[in-house]
Protein backbone atom coordinates (compact mmCIF):
# COMPACT_ATOMS: atom_id res chain seq x y z
CA UNK A 1 0.00 0.00 0.00
CA UNK A 2 1.34 3.62 -0.21
CA UNK A 3 0.20 6.81 0.17
CA UNK A 4 -1.78 6.87 -2.13
CA UNK A 5 -4.53 4.36 -0.65
CA UNK A 6 -4.91 6.70 2.48
CA UNK A 7 -7.66 7.73 1.37
CA UNK A 8 -9.80 4.34 0.13
CA UNK A 9 -8.47 2.59 3.87
CA UNK A 10 -9.13 5.29 5.86
CA UNK A 11 -13.02 5.11 4.43
CA UNK A 12 -13.03 1.56 4.39
CA UNK A 13 -12.15 0.78 7.91
CA UNK A 14 -14.70 3.54 8.82
CA UNK A 15 -17.37 1.97 7.27
CA UNK A 16 -20.04 1.46 9.85
CA UNK A 17 -20.80 -2.36 8.83
CA UNK A 18 -16.81 -3.17 8.46
CA UNK A 19 -16.56 -1.60 12.31
CA UNK A 20 -18.69 -4.49 13.36
CA UNK A 21 -16.14 -6.30 12.93
CA UNK A 22 -12.55 -4.83 13.13
CA UNK A 23 -11.50 -1.96 14.42
CA UNK A 24 -13.15 -2.61 18.02
CA UNK A 25 -16.09 -0.66 16.08
CA UNK A 26 -13.82 2.59 17.12
CA UNK A 27 -13.19 5.35 14.69
CA UNK A 28 -9.54 5.12 14.21
CA UNK A 29 -7.51 8.16 13.95
CA UNK A 30 -5.60 9.75 11.20
CA UNK A 31 -2.31 9.71 12.48
CA UNK A 32 -2.90 5.21 13.06
CA UNK A 33 -3.39 5.26 9.24
CA UNK A 34 -0.21 7.01 8.57
CA UNK A 35 1.78 4.87 11.18
CA UNK A 36 0.68 1.73 9.60
CA UNK A 37 1.41 2.52 6.34
CA UNK A 38 4.93 3.81 6.90
CA UNK A 39 5.09 0.73 9.63
CA UNK A 40 4.36 -1.86 6.10
CA UNK A 41 7.03 -0.10 4.17
CA UNK A 42 9.44 -1.10 7.19
CA UNK A 43 8.20 -4.85 6.83
CA UNK A 44 8.26 -5.13 2.91
CA UNK A 45 11.65 -6.30 3.19
CA UNK A 46 10.71 -9.17 5.22
CA UNK A 47 8.00 -9.85 2.55
CA UNK A 48 5.33 -8.74 5.44
CA UNK A 49 3.32 -5.65 5.61
CA UNK A 50 -0.26 -4.12 3.67
CA UNK A 51 -1.26 -4.38 -0.06
CA UNK A 52 -4.12 -2.91 -1.41
CA UNK A 53 -6.65 -5.44 -2.89
CA UNK A 54 -7.74 -3.91 -6.24
CA UNK A 55 -10.15 -4.84 -8.63
CA UNK A 56 -8.92 -5.04 -12.80
CA UNK A 57 -9.71 -1.62 -13.43
CA UNK A 58 -8.21 -0.45 -10.10
CA UNK A 59 -10.36 0.06 -7.73
CA UNK A 60 -9.37 -0.16 -4.26
CA UNK A 61 -11.79 -3.03 -2.71
CA UNK A 62 -9.79 -3.72 0.72
CA UNK A 63 -6.26 -4.80 2.44
CA UNK A 64 -4.50 -7.76 3.06
CA UNK A 65 -1.41 -7.94 5.48
CA UNK A 66 1.01 -10.23 6.98
CA UNK A 67 2.22 -8.36 10.60
CA UNK A 68 4.55 -9.82 13.36
CA UNK A 69 2.59 -9.93 16.60
CA UNK A 70 3.79 -8.23 19.23
CA UNK A 71 4.36 -4.73 17.48
CA UNK A 72 1.22 -3.53 18.74
CA UNK A 73 0.40 -5.43 21.94
CA UNK A 74 -0.57 -8.72 22.62
CA UNK A 75 -1.70 -10.31 26.24
CA UNK A 76 -0.37 -13.89 25.30
CA UNK A 77 3.60 -13.74 25.79
CA UNK A 78 3.95 -16.78 23.32
CA UNK A 79 2.29 -15.39 20.60
CA UNK A 80 5.22 -12.10 20.24
CA UNK A 81 6.95 -12.85 16.85
CA UNK A 82 3.98 -14.62 14.80
CA UNK A 83 2.78 -13.39 12.22
CA UNK A 84 -0.97 -12.53 11.52
CA UNK A 85 -2.63 -12.28 8.85
CA UNK A 86 -4.96 -9.33 8.76
CA UNK A 87 -7.87 -9.16 5.79
CA UNK A 88 -10.17 -6.41 5.23
CA UNK A 89 -12.52 -5.98 1.94
CA UNK A 90 -15.68 -3.60 1.76
CA UNK A 91 -18.81 -4.94 2.04
CA UNK A 92 -20.01 -4.71 -2.03
CA UNK A 93 -17.09 -7.66 -2.18
CA UNK A 94 -18.37 -9.77 0.85
CA UNK A 95 -19.73 -13.04 -0.48
CA UNK A 96 -17.42 -13.01 -3.56
CA UNK A 97 -14.67 -15.28 -2.15
CA UNK A 98 -11.90 -11.93 -2.38
CA UNK A 99 -11.07 -12.06 1.44
CA UNK A 100 -10.32 -15.88 0.54
CA UNK A 101 -8.24 -15.58 -2.65
CA UNK A 102 -6.40 -12.74 -1.14
CA UNK A 103 -5.60 -14.41 2.11
CA UNK A 104 -4.38 -17.75 -0.20
CA UNK A 105 -1.78 -15.64 -2.12
CA UNK A 106 -0.59 -14.18 0.85
CA UNK A 107 -0.05 -17.40 2.92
Amino acid sequence: MTGRDLPALRALLHDTELRRFLCDDEILPDDWFLETLERSDVLDPRGLGLWAIEAPDGAFLGMAGLRPLGESGTSHADLVGAVQLTIAVGPPAWGTGLARRASERLL
